[in-house]
C-alpha cells in the first residue's frame, strides 16, 4: 500500500512526512550536534505545562522582515483572548522596525541572534546528499577527520565510567574552551539568558522550527513553560512541543503554535481559501497582517513624492527588485520591460489618460540594482532606495496603485500597508510564504520551472546562471496579474 491518503498519528498526511524527510540530508555535524543539544537538554527541568494563560509571556522571533509580519494576525488573535498577559517579542536588530508601534505587544527586547545577520557564510561542513551516496563507514570517517580539523572532541570510553551528569559537564567545558567551535553565540547565549531572568516570564514560544539556539535560550533563562516545534534540535529544551505541518502557511502556522496558550480554542483549521478566512480554532478569525504607519511617515512620504516630481492625478506602480537572496530576484532588463509596458496601460486601468509614474524602491545595498533598472525605462522613474525607514517606505506604499516585487520582506509589507501587490516565486513556496491577503488583491506569479520550490536560497554567485528559474517567469504575465489586480482592486 502507498502513502497517498495515509496519515501520521499527529493526522498530518503521511505522503508528506516522507516527501519532507527525504529532502532534509544531515551531515554528520548536525548529527553530533543533535546528540549534544539532546544532552544538554536534559540539564533543564521538564515541568507539566500548566493550562492556564501565562501571566507574562516571550516570543522568540529571530527572522527578518516578511516572517515579523507573518506573526501579528496571530498575535493580534492572541491579544484578544489573553488581554491581561504581557507579551513581550524578542526579536532582532533587523526586525524591530516591523513591529514598532504594533499595540498588540507590550514590550520589544532586541537580540543580534547568531546566524540571522544575513552575512555571507564562513567555512561549514560537506553536506551529505542523498544524491550522493557514503561507502560503508565513510560518514564516520568524514565526521572523524572534521573534528580533528575542529581540535577534537573529548573521548568516552566504556572502560571509564562517568557519574551521572558528568558527561554532559565535560562536553559544555571543552566547548567553553575550545574556539574554533566558535564560543561567541553560546557566551552570548548565556549572557542573554541572564538578562531575561529579570523578566520573571511563566512560558515562552520559539515561533522559527528549527531554533535551536531560541529554544535553549529560554531553558537556560529558567522560564518554566518553553513551546515550539517538535524538531529534533529544538525538542530537548521544551516542555510541550507542538507539530510542525509543512503544509500550512506560515500565518497559520503561528497562530497553531500560540493558540496552545490559549486553553479553549484547539489548534487551527486549515482551509483553502481566503474567502473563508483562516481561523484561531474558536471561530474567531485570522486577520490581515499589520503594520503601524505613523502620521509623520505619511507626511514624509507625501512631502517626498511632491520633491521628486510626482503627479497626484497619475497612478503610482512601485517596483521592488530585490529580496533576501540572489536567487529569488527577477532580472533587471525583465523589470524595465515589465514597467515600460505598464506605465501606459495602467493609466487605461486607472481610470485616467496620464501615464502611469514608476516607482523603485530598495535598500542602500540595492541602489546599482534600482539604477540598472532605471537607466533601462522609456521614462523617468522615481527612485526612493536607500532613502526610506521602514515606515517611510510602508507609507509610500500606501500611495500606490500597486506593487509588483519578487518574494521579500517589502511585498509583505506593501500588502499590510493596503497596497494590491503582485509576487515572483521561484526557490520558494508560495504556499507557505506567499501573501496574506485577498487573492484578488496579491497575484501570485511562479516559475515554470519543475523543480521549484526547491527552498534552496544559499547558492554560491558562480552557481546563479544555472539557477534561474525566476527569469523563466513571462514579462506577458506580469503585466496581465498586474491589470487584473488592478482592475479587481
Amino acid at each position: 500500500m502507498n502513502d497517498e491518503g495515509r496519515t501520521t498519528k499527529d493526522g498530518e498526511p503521511r505522503a508528506l512526512v516522507v516527501r519532507r524527510r527525504s529532502l532534509v540530508t544531515v551531515s554528520p555535524f548536525h548529527r553530533v550536534r543533535r546528540v549534544g543539544l539532546w544532552l544538554i537538554g536534559r540539564l533543564y527541568p521538564q515541568p507539566r505545562p500548566p493550562g492556564a494563560g501565562p501571566r507574562s509571556l516571550l516570543l522568540i522571533r529571530p527572522d527578518h522582515l516578511g516572517d515579523v509580519l507573518f506573526l501579528t494576525p496571530a498575535l493580534h488573535a492572541l491579544r484578544s483572548r489573553l488581554p491581561e498577559t504581557k507579551i513581550t517579542l524578542l526579536v532582532g536588530p533587523w526586525g524591530q522596525a516591523a513591529i514598532a508601534g504594533n499595540p498588540d505587544v507590550d514590550a520589544v527586547v532586541i537580540c543580534p541572534f547568531p546566524g540571522f545577520e544575513r552575512r555571507g557564510r564562513r567555512g561549514g561542513f560537506p553536506v551529505v546528499s542523498a544524491s550522493c551516496p557514503r561507502k560503508s563507514g565513510q560518514r564516520i570517517a568524514e565526521t572523524v577527520a572534521w573534528m580533528r580539523r575542529r581540535g577534537g572532541f573529548p573521548i568516552v570510553s566504556a572502560s571509564c565510567p562517568r557519574k551521572p551528569g558528568q558527561r554532559i559537564a565535560e562536553t559544555i567545558a571543552w566547548m567553553r574552551e575550545n574556539p574554533p567551535l566558535r564560543m561567541a553565540p553560546y557566551r552570548q547565549l548565556f549572557a542573554t539568558a541572564r538578562q531575561l531572568r529579570a523578566g520573571g516570564y511563566d512560558a515562552a514560544v520559539v515561533l522559527r522550527f528549527d531554533h535551536w539556539w531560541g529554544a535553549w535560550l529560554a531553558a537556560a533563562a529558567g522560564i518554566p513553560r518553553r513551546i515550539g516545534y517538535d524538531w529534533p534540535e529544538t525538542r530537548p529544551f521544551l516542555t510541550q512541543a507542538v507539530p510542525y505541518r509543512a503544509d500550512r502557511h506560515e500565518v497559520v502556522q503561528n497562530a497553531g503554535l500560540l493558540a496552545t496558550l490559549a486553553a479553549a480554542p484547539p489548534a487551527p483549521r486549515l482551509r483553502g481559501e481566503w474567502a473563508a478566512p483562516q481561523d484561531w480554532g474558536d471561530g474567531g478569525p485570522l486577520g490581515p497582517v499589520r503594520f503601524a504607519v505613523t502620521q509623520a511617515d505619511r507626511e514624509w512620504a507625501a512631502t517626498w513624492l511632491i520633491a521628486h516630481g510626482a503627479d497626484p492625478a497619475r497612478p503610482l506602480c512601485a517596483i521592488h527588485p530585490g529580496a533576501g537572496a540572489a536567487v529569488k530576484q527577477w532580472p533587471p532588463a525583465a523589470w524595465a520591460e515589465a514597467a515600460n509596458r505598464l506605465a501606459p496601460v495602467l493609466s487605461v486601468v486607472g481610470g485616467t489618460r496620464l501615464g502611469a509614474v514608476i516607482l523603485l524602491t530598495g535598500a542602500a545595498t540595492e541602489r546599482s540594482l534600482t539604477a540598472a533598472i532605471a537607466a533601462r525605462l522609456s521614462v523617468p522613474a522615481l527612485d526612493a532606495a536607500g532613502q526610506t525607514t521602514l515606515g517611510q517606505l510602508a507609507a509610500l506604499y500606501e500611495c500606490c496603485a500597486i506593487v509588483l516585487g519578487s518574494d521579500s520582506g517589502p511585498l509583505h509589507l506593501a500588502a499590510a500597508a493596503g497596497a494590491p501587490t503582485v509576487h515572483l516565486y521561484g526557490p520558494v513556496d508560495p504556499a507557505k510564504f506567499g501573501p496574506w491577503g485577498d487573492p484578488a488583491r496579491h497575484a501570485v506569479l511562479t516559475t515554470p520551472w519543475p523543480c521549484a520550490p526547491c527552498n534552496r536560497l544559499d547558492w554560491p554567485a558562480e552557481a546563479l546562471p544555472q539557477h534561474a528559474c525566476m527569469a523563466a517567469i513571462a514579462v506577458e504575465d506580469v503585466v496581465r496579474a498586474a491589470c487584473c489586480v488592478m482592475r479587481d482592486a
